[in-house]
């Protein structure tokens, strides 16, 4: 069944048939060319993981940075050596799912979390923490709204700039208790450091702030982040993202004739203004 689709209404009926022609899945709402999505339409996706008990009261109220300095939250029972004032009001979202999920299964792994079959996690914490993962609460908004907040580098850093620093200074927070010398880490231990450095660095956006509940995807308030007049503006100022996300997008489907008809059709600037000029008519 057809979904309402910004981009797809822009067109004409002919160059809607061409679209959809070449074989392009066009999914609005929930997928639009897989994770080309943000590019193509201007937003911005991010990945909340909390326990099942707080989904209901975020989805009602938003993701509150109130709760960064909860002594049960996870970052303050890793995070025990940064004052709790550099910690205050923060709000954390993963790039992707897998960074979520990472972050539920530390707090199985820790017992902070109810929503973890106690007998399964006594029996084996690691298996249990596994199969759990935490929820993971989707956030999506419109680019302009999400340049509009305030973002701090990632505590967990503990302002490192590299991933030896990031090891090094976390060592030294944990009184190097089971923590080698760098020097003596083999390549299997330092890809994973690699790995939580990444995760936390570029993985994760930091938030000082609130998110409304208008931007999270099954909340009662969501507010769709985007539509045909807002997509059109997005194209005009911002036609190397959006040439991006063509990019992905015809990679990710290996098809030719798309790639053709999609970098001729919207990657010219002077049809971005035109639809730009029109939706604003």
């Amino acid at each position: 069944m057809y979904q309402y689709n910004p981009l797809l209404e822009s067109l004409d009926k002919k160059d809607k048939a061409e679209l959809l022609g070449t074989g392009v899945g066009v999914h609005a709402g929930r997928k639009f060319l897989g994770s080309s999505y943000d590019d193509l339409m201007g937003t911005v996706t991010r990945y909340h993981n909390t326990s099942a008990a707080n989904v209901d009261s975020i989805k009602e109220k938003g993701i509150l940075g109130k709760f960064a300095v909860d002594p049960n939250n996870i970052t303050n029972k890793v995070l025990h050596d940064v004052p709790m004032k550099d910690k205050e009001g923060l709000v954390y979202l993963g790039k992707g799912k897998d960074i979520g999920r990472s972050v539920g299964m530390n707090r199985a792994i820790r017992g902070i979390d109810p929503a973890v079959n106690a007998a399964a996690f006594k029996k084996n914490p690691l298996k249990a923490a596994l199969a759990f993962g935490g929820k993971d609460i989707k956030v999506r908004m419109n680019l302009d709204d999400w340049e509009k907040l305030a973002k701090v580098d990632n505590p967990e850093l503990r302002g490192a700039k590299s991933v030896k620093d990031f090891y090094q200074k976390a060592k030294k927070a944990n009184g190097g208790l089971f923590m080698p010398d760098w020097e003596k880490l083999d390549p299997l231990q330092r890809s994973m450091v690699k790995s939580s450095y990444k995760s936390l660095g570029k993985g994760t956006d930091v938030v000082k702030g609130n998110i409304s509940p208008e931007h999270i995807i099954g909340s009662k308030h969501y507010k769709k982040a985007t539509d045909a007049k807002r997509w059109a503006k997005y194209v005009k100022e911002h036609p190397g993202r959006f040439g991006k996300g063509i990019a992905k997008a015809t990679a990710g489907i290996g098809s030719l004739a798309a790639a053709g008809y999609l970098g001729k059709k919207f990657y010219d600037k002077k049809h971005a203004e035109k639809l730009a000029k029109e939706a604003e008519g």
